[in-house]
């Protein structure tokens, strides 16, 4: 019907209306009966039961929610997860969010249930509440339950805090503590695709926060009052930088820069010959003539999951305080083979630039804070070679737990492509593009 509509070939808009509504509500209850279907898998999984290939003493359990909710399986999560596909961790989350509503509220669940209150509005209650004792808990589900699905999160940020002050003052008191040991600055490298930029986050002091502020401003001005066009924001950003490398250059004992001191700033970039010879020679022009050229091909950095353009390796190049490491290029295709256990390094490079990241479904682990599995486990009494390029693969230390313990298995299908089977023998594909449930 609606296709039908959009195609042209139908025109009575009432009907599209109607087949929207139907639908929603369809979408509703779909997701309604999934997240009972997470709390009942956490019932069969939890401490006390054996259930399955999924059963493994090697395994712990884990509380995924508020206090009185059961424990479940660690090994049992995954399994779930890929079959909803969904992270480990975001599996994780969502069990929990289907106990905590389960167990602890259960007059907003039965909302959820009934089809008057989406799922994702249940499950941000949920997620509050996870830190009150059950009384507490309680109290949110006795007040919000009639009106949760009209209400947004600062309201029921507000009500948490008033049933911690009511029902574990001691534990509000703790909070109200440790509010003032969450300043903190967080980098993030790997947040942005392409052209070499990266987003600050910082929380701090708010007289901190104020000569901050002036610090940058009063470097921003100079750079424009010395001939820099940029805009103001750019300008900014470019201080903050600055300031950076200076602080870099500093003897922290002495206050006292160092002849020739310069930041330790270290990158590693991929790029072609080619293009590293384009943005050397770019470099030089731009200092001569003051010309912009500028290149649509990209380098990727090292480490993270952003790509750059030549314009900025260029920019980067012209800067002193850079150092440019070359390094031969590994050929990700070709086959590589070590006759004992242990992973040459060329071998291990070879994976961790092959595969990028943890290989397990959905996972997004870098490969290089990852452990580098034999897929086929190697035999101390077996033939030489099994260390190889075609039996290895990047595997997070907790995936690689659940690899060895928890009744998963995979093959290498060519290099890159990986198929799971799981603990019931779902299969699940990993490419790098992404994770395909077959």
């Amino acid at each position: 019907m609606g296709a039908a509509l959009l195609d042209g070939t139908g025109d009575d808009t009432s009907s599209l209306l109607r087949w929207v509504e139907q639908h929603r509500r369809i979408v509703q209850h779909s997701e309604a009966e999934t997240l009972a279907s997470a709390a009942t898998w956490a019932a069969l999984h939890a401490e006390g039961s054996r259930v399955g290939p999924c059963a493994s003493w090697e395994q712990g359990f884990l509380p995924l929610a508020g206090e009185g909710t059961p424990e479940v399986a660690e090994f049992s999560i995954a399994e779930f997860a890929a079959v909803l596909g969904r992270s480990t961790d975001a599996g994780r989350t969502y069990i929990g969010d289907a106990l905590e509503l389960a167990h602890r509220l259960p007059r907003i669940y039965a909302r959820t249930q009934a089809g008057t209150l989406e799922v994702w509005r249940a499950r941000q209650i949920a997620q509050a509440t996870r830190c009150l004792p059950p009384t507490g808990a309680a109290y949110v589900d006795r007040q919000l339950a009639p009106v949760a699905h009209k209400v947004g999160k600062v309201t029921i940020d507000r009500l948490v805090d008033e049933a911690m002050s009511r029902f574990d003052p001691d534990q509000a008191h703790a909070r109200a503590a440790a509010a003032a040991e969450a300043r903190k600055v967080d980098v993030h490298r790997d947040d942005r695709d392409h052209a070499g930029l990266a987003d600050i986050h910082a929380t701090v002091d708010l007289t901190d926060a104020d000569d901050f502020e002036a610090a940058i401003a009063r470097r921003a001005a100079h750079l424009g009052a010395h001939g820099d066009t940029d805009p103001l924001d750019v300008r900014r950003a470019k201080a903050l930088g600055q300031m950076a490398r200076a602080d870099l250059g500093l003897d922290l004992a002495t206050g006292n820069r160092a002849p020739g001191a310069c930041a330790g700033v270290e990158l590693r970039v991929h790029v072609t010959a080619d293009d590293l010879a384009a943005a050397l020679a770019e470099t030089s022009t731009e200092t001569h003539t003051g010309e912009q050229p500028s290149s649509a091909r990209l380098a990727r950095v090292e480490k993270t999951r952003s790509f750059i353009d030549l314009d900025a390796l260029r920019r980067w190049l012209s800067r002193p305080d850079l150092r440019l490491a070359i390094r031969q290029v590994i050929d990700t295709t070709a086959t590589l083979r070590a006759d004992r256990y242990e992973i040459p390094d060329r071998l291990r490079r070879q994976v961790i630039e092959r595969d990028g990241h943890c290989v397990f479904p959905h996972c997004t682990r870098p490969a290089h804070r990852a452990d580098i599995d034999h897929i086929t486990p190697y035999d101390p009494g077996g033939p030489p070679g099994q260390t190889s390029s075609d039996n290895l693969a990047a595997l997070c230390r907790n995936h690689h737990r659940h690899k060895t313990f928890g009744g998963w298995s995979y093959t290498m299908l060519e290099p890159g492509y990986y198929l799971w089977r799981t603990p019931h023998g779902h299969r699940v594909l990993v490419t790098h593009s992404g994770t395909l449930t077959l």
